[in-house]
């Protein structure tokens, strides 16, 4: 499945269903390809690269945290949250304070949550400073979680 995923003329869903299902490592590359051209595809690309965890698949997703399609920004969000991986959470927490969308900005409150109490400073920061209310709304839920 990894040689499919450069082809063009292959359905990359299913090849990315297949790496990611066997946490397939050496797919890190193509699948991260995938997932920077911030398409249709870049969803099943993140969780891809969620299911197979290793360390060079959770580079490639912190670093999609900055990819320019917002739409990449949340789904990389929402699978770093479900991993709660304690490798990305200074990934998570340094975006959280920079990202420019709000909706990018829920669904990191959303993933920094389950960090628990490493993450309780970067949502209270939220709660308080953020500009959009919805955001400091849920920062400030979550952080009062974590009490």
């Amino acid at each position: 499945a990894q040689a499919q995923l450069a082809d063009p003329g292959v359905d990359h869903l299913w090849a990315l269903g297949v790496v990611g299902a066997a946490r397939d490592g050496s797919a890190v590359p193509a699948v991260t390809a995938i997932l920077q051209r911030g398409d249709a595809e870049a969803a099943l690309a993140a969780r891809a690269l969620a299911l197979i965890g290793d360390a060079a698949a959770l580079q490639a997703l912190t670093a999609a945290l900055a990819a320019p399609a917002q739409s990449t920004r949340i789904v990389v969000a929402q699978e770093l949250g479900r991993l709660h991986a304690p490798s990305t959470l200074a990934a998570l927490v340094a975006r959280a304070g920079s990202e420019p969308d709000a909706r990018v900005r829920l669904e990191l409150v959303h993933a920094l949550a389950p960090f628990g109490a490493a993450a309780a400073p970067a949502l209270q920061q939220l709660a308080q400073h953020d500009s959009d209310p919805g955001v400091r709304g849920l920062a400030a839920a979550e952080a009062a979680r974590l009490r």
